[in-house]
C-alpha cells in the first residue's frame, strides 16, 4: 500500500467510527481532517451535517468545524481571481468566530479539566 492509500484508509476507519455515534470524539475529526484527501471532503461534511441535524441544539464547536472544512473545497467561481471578489462580511464572521470561541470551551478542554 501506497502512503495515500494508508491515510485513505484511516479516513474512512474514522469516518466509519464518527458515523456510529451521536457525539463524535474531537481526536477523531482532528486527525481526518488532517489526513483527509480532497475527494473525500464532500463525504466528511456530509457526516457533519447528519450530526447536527440530528440535535434541536447542534454544537457550536461542530458547526464551526463544518464551516472551516467547507473553506478547503473549491468555489463554483474557482476561475475568477478570489482577490478581486473579496466579501468585507466574510472577514468580519472570521473574527467573530474567534471572539465566540474564547467563550466557550470546547469538549477537550472540559475532559482535560475533570
Amino acid at each position: 500500500m501506497t502512503r495515500d492509500e494508508i491515510r485513505e484508509w484511516l479516513v474512512e476507519l474514522l469516518l466509519d467510527k464518527v458515523r456510529e455515534v451521536r457525539y463524535p470524539s474531537y481526536t477523531h475529526l482532528d486527525l481526518i481532517e488532517r489526513w483527509i484527501p480532497r475527494h473525500m471532503i464532500p463525504e466528511y461534511l456530509e457526516v457533519l451535517r447528519e450530526k447536527v441535524e440530528q440535535d434541536c441544539y447542534p454544537s457550536i464547536p461542530l458547526l464551526r468545524r463544518i464551516r472551516r472544512v467547507a473553506e478547503r473545497l473549491p468555489h463554483d467561481h474557482d476561475h475568477h481571481d478570489h482577490h478581486d471578489h473579496h466579501d468585507d462580511h466574510d472577514d468580519h464572521d472570521d473574527h467573530d468566530d474567534h471572539d465566540d470561541e474564547r467563550d466557550e470551551p470546547d469538549e477537550r478542554d472540559e475532559s482535560a479539566a475533570g
